[in-house]
This record gives structure tokens, C-alpha cells and sequence, in this order.
């Protein structure tokens, strides 16, 4: 999930996204099985906040991941997401992954940088 490149005096909320679909994981799952999901906090999880470290000094932007283009429901560290059903003709995993990011950051400066996280999903059958 890349969220693009800003200057460091953006005040922007920036969202992204990245949808199982044929165009980019298609992951399968055996029809009528029941799947969910769980995301971890990454590599840089502070007090059950997900967040991106700068590559070349000790700063950091707290981000959120979210399962809908609405930002109304958050992937919480560590809870399981069940999956709608698959069926017959559709045997696609169908979840979403909204990644946002404030670069309002609270009001505090940021510095400039490449800021990167990695963080693990869990699919379990």
C-alpha cells in the first residue's frame, strides 16, 4: 500500500486502498467456507497505534486501516474479521484494506523522509 509522496509541510488526509480482486492478490478460498481475516499492529505498533517509521531518523505517522471506503470501521490489532461466504461462481476472499493517513499529524512537524510499515495478515479457513 503505498500512500504517495507529500511534502513535509502537508497538512493532507491521505487514503488508500487495496481490494482482493483478479487485479491484485486473488486470493480463493473453497466455496461456502467460513474465512477471516486479522491484521497485526506492524512492525512499529506503540500503544495499539499502527505507525510508519521515517527510513533515516526516529520519527514516526500514525496510520489506520479500515475494511470499507467509508473509514467507519477500523481494523483493531489483533481481532478477527469474518469474511462473507463464497460461493460457487464467486470463490474470491472479498475484503478491502483502506489505509489512512493524517498528515495534520496533531499539529506536530514531521520530518522529511521515506516513512515505511509492514504488517501481517492472517487468513485463517
Amino acid at each position: 500500500m503505498d500512500f504517495g509522496k507529500y511534502s513535509a509541510l502537508s497538512k493532507n488526509k491521505v487514503v488508500t486502498n487495496i481490494i482482493n480482486s483478479k487485479g491484485s492478490w486473488n486470493i480463493r478460498c473453497t466455496e461456502s467456507l467460513p474465512v477471516s481475516i486479522s491484521i497485526d499492529g506492524g512492525e512499529n505498533l506503540q500503544n495499539n497505534t499502527r505507525r510508519m517509521m521515517n527510513s533515516s531518523s526516529p520519527n514516526y505517522l500514525s496510520y489506520k486501516l479500515y475494511n470499507s471506503s467509508s473509514l467507519s470501521n477500523e481494523y483493531i490489532v489483533g481481532n478477527k474479521y469474518l469474511l462473507p461466504a463464497t460461493t460457487p461462481t464467486n470463490r474470491l476472499a472479498n475484503f478491502e484494506i483502506y489505509g489512512v493517513v493524517d498528515l495534520e499529524n496533531n499539529n506536530e512537524p514531521h520530518a522529511a523522509g521515506i516513512y515505511k510499515d509492514t504488517v501481517s495478515i492472517m487468513i485463517t479457513w
